[in-house]
């Protein structure tokens, strides 16, 4: 899969870096972020495991700038922590996620198909439309 290299935190948009860590580099850190420049720096060269705990990692300390938390010492155990433990249960429960992202997008869908966007659709028609909820997610 490609590796990401924009993404939107809340209103902000953040480029993704991805670096081969080396002596220049700063060999002992796996990512950073810097805020000022709204850019994420991630090692090309873990597992795939660590790399996504280290993008989570600094995803976190994206919304701790977006959400004005300034506390570094607890920032960065919190950070830290809460990636390790979000990436477990995404893991542990995969069809959560997939609901998660279900949920999201699914005013989005119903829109599309209450054809908001259809020139077919005039003022004062009646349209109708039941979204279920998914008893399987695939």
């Amino acid at each position: 899969m490609k590796r990401p290299t924009k993404i939107k935190v809340i209103n902000f948009d953040f480029t993704i870096e991805w670096y081969h860590r080396g002596i220049e580099n700063g060999a002992s850190k796996f990512g950073w972020t810097d805020i000022c420049k709204q850019e994420i720096y991630i090692s090309d060269d873990l597992n795939p495991l660590k790399t996504a705990d280290t993008l989570m990692h600094e995803l976190l300390h994206a919304l701790n700038w977006v959400f004005d938390i300034e506390d570094d010492t607890k920032e960065e155990s919190v950070a830290r922590r809460l990636s390790s433990g979000l990436l477990a249960i995404w893991r542990d429960n995969p069809e959560l996620f997939q609901y998660l992202q279900w949920l999201l997008f699914a005013e989005q869908k119903k829109e599309e198909a209450l054809g908001f966007c259809s020139p077919n659709l005039k003022p004062g028609d009646w349209v109708s439309l039941t979204v279920p909820l998914p008893t399987k997610i695939t």
